[in-house]
């Protein structure tokens, strides 16, 4: 959902719950109300909380319960019961009116929409699932919950530590779950997207970001990512069998390596395997707020310190208790409303521990909505979408003597966000950190050197727009290609003026519910109506693609660009890119690249020279969405030419307005900005254009490459490349 509509949506929706709400219940069954638990509860790979959940439900039912009903929980071990039977059995038992787990983030990505596209819909709330794919999905739906913040919090906490520490450059490795045909990794995917905003951020030089396949060889990775010797290698893997490769294999290579660990390392069979090896590893993992005592209550209680998420299961069940103190016992939509309400009371702070849960249900249960603190800290939430945490603690740990040992505590509260009462999937990029801005600034103040590039009289412009992927699970990079077409002449620019290269199976695509139409936003116009595809990308190499650019036509490919020196050019590419370039074709990006058609970011860049050397443009704008795309525009040194990329060469980019009934994803968070501010900002210069789109697009930094051979941003305007 873009960020330009949540609040609105948001307001709307809940008028609706209300309104659901406002009609006719039944009566209220006697007895206690049953709440769910599906976890993995045994086992080697078992998650820790069944004492937390038991002290919980104690406090509340010494309390009175809630709604004046004991609560009862009723447990699924994942460990023995399959994911898909264990919801399924939740979901058709009437008595069962919440559920909290399941513990990882592709079960729960996996079993959300039983929860939330049925007729009958129940709240899900997990205590330690932190995809961030999870509130990106669901986020404004109000039936999925968790108590834990997603890892993008837990990235930033390692970035920041690392860079208060003195480091300069850094290295990251990851590992993958596969998850599903259309988001292809699991949790960990959050690390590998959001490591190099973050390092961008806060000057943190990355030298490598490499990543596995969960249980697969490490070896090849592990060297790659050290190759340049980085001040510290920070680990994010899926398993610890995971961890304990990298570790091992990177210990081996450089025994004095600096390795720092993502929370799925904090187990105890880490130091068990490694031995001594495992000495001075350091990492992350979620903490209670050492200020709420429950770490010392807990330790008091089962005389050991609480594992992991332990805290997270005991506010999960509080909060699902407060809900129902409000909803008066009923389950579906007045819980999920009931919920939403508590998560935003700011009235008398309650605690945690018994009194202070005995306070916050009599409280409720008068009608009043208090400050609500948990074992976890305060439980705040994203006060448009709400269900997402938008602060969390974390432990800073070291392994000495085989143990590991809390040095340090990290709080997300007053972090780099923009706004301290939305999510962490609001992060935005700071202007103040980025060099580009500063340069762009810098042509308006008179600090820039002179521009030497003096451009021919405008005569005319041309446009080349290229989607270089292929497969249904690319639809986004097909809508956003079709879109440039649309904006393009909508504005007037003659369709043979332009030359539109994408999929031309998407539109009559099996899993296209509404055939011939292709959509950048759910109930959004049909962007494939009037386009003119020039080429389909099958069959399309990178030579192809560059004689079409630089107007060398051939029998295959004879409609290329044909502009001279007093045309500007408009260039759009999307993709699947990598530092070195852009795969041509690419539908499954778990899959090898294959080189032989990869358009080469130093290819690319050469033929545009020549281009330049042959006056064959006026000036070009280049606009460039895909993960790690910034690569083509990094090291482009030619006079006329602005390379605008809606991430860096170690950033992501992310999928925007997912289709509930597809599950797919229509456009791109970059391209779709775009789109949006070219519509009523096509005037603009390209540098209040820039200042504007920089500020639309959260977890990557929009950045303009060779901005001081382009010319004075400030005196180009944006409509010189998408109007005729």
């Amino acid at each position: 959902m873009t960020h330009l509509f949540r609040p609105l949506f948001a307001a709307l929706l809940w008028v609706a719950l209300a309104c659901i709400h406002c009609g006719p219940q039944t009566s209220t069954p006697a007895g206690p109300i049953r709440v769910g638990v599906m976890a993995t509860l045994s086992g080697p790979n078992k998650i820790d909380i069944t004492e937390a959940l038991t002290w919980s439900l104690e406090n509340i039912n010494i309390a009175g319960g809630a709604a004046n009903r004991p609560i009862e929980l009723v447990y699924a071990d994942l460990a023995k019961e399959s994911l898909q039977d264990a919801a399924t059995h939740f979901m058709d038992d009437p008595s069962i009116v919440a559920v909290i787990g399941p513990d990882s983030s592709s079960d729960m990505l996996a079993i959300a929409g039983k929860f939330t596209d049925g007729v009958v819909r129940k709240v899900l709330i997990s205590p330690s699932a932190s995809s961030a794919d999870i509130f990106r999905i669901y986020g404004g739906r109000q039936f999925i919950w968790r108590t834990i913040e997603s890892d993008i919090s837990q990235v930033e906490a390692t970035v920041v530590h690392a860079a208060a520490k003195g480091v300069g450059s850094a290295a990251l490795i990851t590992s993958y779950h596969v998850l599903d045909p259309i988001n292809k990794k699991d949790s960990y995917g959050t690390f590998f997207d959001w490591f190099g905003f973050f390092a961008k951020e806060l000057k943190l030089r990355v030298t490598s970001v490499e990543s596995i396949d969960s249980g697969s060889a490490c070896e090849a990775a592990v060297k790659k990512a050290i190759a340049l010797k980085p001040d510290v290698l920070f680990v994010a893997p899926a398993t610890v069998t995971d961890a304990i490769c990298i570790a091992t294999e990177a210990k081996r290579i450089w025994p004095e390596i600096r390795l720092f660990f993502s929370d799925t390392a904090r187990i105890d069979a880490l130091p068990e395997k490694l031995g001594a090896l495992a000495d001075g590893i350091e990492g992350t993992s979620f903490s209670p707020d050492p200020l709420s005592g429950f770490s010392v209550a807990y330790e008091l209680r089962y005389d050991r310190p609480p594992p992991q998420f332990a805290a997270n299961a005991y506010d999960a069940l509080a909060l699902v208790a407060y809900g129902l103190e409000r909803s008066g016992g009923r389950g579906g939509v007045s819980l999920a409303r009931a919920m939403g309400e508590v998560a935003r009371g700011h009235g008398t702070p309650t605690g945690w521990d018994r009194q202070g849960m005995a306070d916050a249900l009599r409280l409720i249960g008068s009608g009043q909505l208090p400050n609500l603190n948990g074992a976890t800290g305060p439980l705040e939430y994203d006060q448009e979408d709400l269900t997402e945490f938008t602060e969390s603690t974390y432990a800073i740990w070291r392994i000495e003597a085989g143990r590991f040992v809390t040095y340090d505590h990290y709080s997300s509260r007053g972090s780099l966000r923009a706004n301290a009462t939305l999510s962490a999937l609001s992060t935005f990029a700071s202007e103040a950190r980025s060099p580009e801005v500063r340069d762009i600034e810098s042509q308006a103040t008179g600090e820039a050197p002179k521009y030497h590039y003096r451009p021919a009289p405008r005569t005319g412009m041309w446009a080349l727009i290229a989607s270089l992927s292929s497969g249904w699970e690319n639809y986004r990079h097909h809508a956003d290609a079709l879109a440039k077409y649309r904006l393009l002449r909508s504005n007037g620019v003659p369709a043979d003026r332009i030359i539109l290269i994408t999929a031309d199976d998407i539109a009559t695509h099996p899993d296209n519910p509404d055939r011939n139409v292709i959509r950048n936003a759910t109930n959004g116009p049909n962007v494939l109506e009037g386009a003119e595809i020039a080429y389909p990308v099958s069959g399309l190499t990178a030579k192809a693609f560059l004689d079409i650019l630089s107007g060398r036509a051939t029998p295959q490919y004879p409609r290329v660009l044909h502009s001279g020196p007093g045309d500007d050019v408009f260039v759009f590419l999307v993709g699947h890119a990598n530092p070195q370039g852009i795969e041509i074709g690419r539908i499954d990006t778990k899959a090898p690249p294959r080189r032989e058609r990869e358009l080469a970011a130093k290819e690319f860049q050469k033929t545009v020279r020549e281009m330049r050397a042959e006056n064959k443009f006026r000036r070009m704008l280049i606009v460039l969405e895909g993960c790690q795309i910034g690569g083509i525009g990094a090291g482009f040194d030619v006079p006329g030419v602005l390379a605008l990329a809606g991430a860096t060469e170690f950033e992501s980019s992310f999928g925007f307005n997912r289709d509930p009934k597809t599950k797919i994803w229509q456009a791109d968070q970059f391209a779709y900005a775009f789109d949006l501010l070219a519509q009523t900002h096509r005037t603009d210069t390209l540098a209040e254009f820039y200042k504007l789109l920089y500020r639309q697009v959260a977890g990557s930094h929009v950045t303009a490459y060779n901005s001081r051979l382009f010319g004075n941003m400030y005196k180009i305007r944006l409509e010189d490349f998408i109007a005729p």
